[in-house]
């Protein structure tokens, strides 16, 4: 089994938000807490590094973590 300091995790946050209305789901709120905020607490516990891979929104996802997008447009 691994470790936790032995493991990474990546969110995926980069969709095109058309199932919901164009507002990214990781943003959403949940019991006034962003949604991304509770998929990171569940996974700090077992992960040594944790990035965020999204598309729009890069300024407000960056407040979580290391943030990567796409290579290609779409």
């Amino acid at each position: 089994m691994l470790l936790p300091s032995q493991t990474s995790w990546v969110i995926l946050a980069g969709g095109q938000a058309t199932r919901m209305g164009g507002n990214d789901k990781g943003l959403i709120k949940l019991n006034n807490k962003p949604l991304i905020e509770h998929v990171i607490e569940r996974l700090q516990p077992q992960a040594s590094q944790i990035l965020i891979n999204a598309n729009r929104n890069l300024d407000k996802y960056s407040h979580y973590g290391t943030v990567i997008s796409d290579s290609f447009p779409g």
